[in-house]
């Protein structure tokens, strides 16, 4: 300014607006013999998304898993309601996700949490499945070796409520050097009284009774020649495990009688 006679200098700096931002819109009349322009600055910069930039919201969702309405639903595949409806959205974004560790490595959901011995020896295999011995372990996450020992224990919890199969050594072993499992079967099947019953062959059932004869005298009659009968038994077949008082044959009381 050279009417100012003070040390003040005064610099003119002309600013360049950004080429990728537009800053003017030209007008032009629609008289084509005018040459008249119009130049009017814009108050916003365009954009390829949104060309009102200085109307665009930015929001900030959180979604919680634990906070889903139906608990039945898996936390990795569910739906839910936004408390505020978005309307002309532009672009989503994912800012960051938080995933806990709260699944189980053995999972009841996909079947790896059991395993079967399976019957298949003719006389022991059945469609029922009754000679088959099925071992749990509960849902958890397990060091190799407390896995192993939760194993052998659910063999164990076996061998104390099947009372008529030996399990042996049966278990499960770890190499701590390779990480390598053993699975050692022994399993055997215990018959006792209840898996049998007393059978008399041949001998014979009760006959056609003859009103001329005593019933009683007749049954002795066709049964004192077998065995059961010479024993003190009166019916061809016996439970083991509950066996009733029986008859006593007159062949038994008589001390002369002798058999060979």
């Amino acid at each position: 300014n050279n009417n100012n006679n003070n040390n003040n200098n005064n610099t003119n700096v002309d600013i360049q607006p950004n080429s990728s931002i537009d800053t003017k819109e030209n007008i032009t009349s629609d008289n084509s013999n005018s040459k008249v322009s119009l130049t009017k600055p814009l108050n916003y910069a365009r954009g390829k998304l949104n060309p009102l930039l200085n109307q665009t919201i930015k929001r900030v969702i959180s979604i919680d898993s634990q906070y889903r309405e139906n608990k039945e639903d898996l936390s990795t595949e569910f739906t839910f309601n936004l408390s505020d409806p978005l309307k002309d959205v532009v672009s989503l974004k994912l800012y960051s996700v938080q995933i806990p560790y709260t699944w189980y490595t053995i999972n009841n959901n996909f079947g790896s949490n059991f395993f079967v011995f399976t019957a298949r020896s003719p006389g022991i295999q059945d469609d029922a499945g009754i000679n088959d011995f099925t071992i749990n372990v509960n849902a958890g996450n397990y060091t190799a070796q407390e896995l192993v020992d939760t194993l052998n224990s659910s063999i164990d919890s076996l061998k104390n409520t099947i009372s008529d199969i030996s399990f042996g050594t049966t278990g499960l072993s770890l190499n701590p050097n390779t990480s390598l499992v053993t699975i050692n079967i022994d399993i055997n099947k215990r018959y006792n009284e209840t898996s049998y019953y007393l059978k008399f062959l041949g001998y014979p059932g009760y006959p056609s009774i003859n009103n001329t004869i005593n019933a009683e005298d007749q049954l002795i009659d066709a049964k004192k020649s077998f065995i059961p009968s010479i024993l003190g038994f009166t019916d061809s077949s016996y439970n083991l495990f509950h066996i009733n008082s029986a008859y006593n044959s007159p062949t038994l009381t008589n001390d002369t009688t002798r058999y060979q």
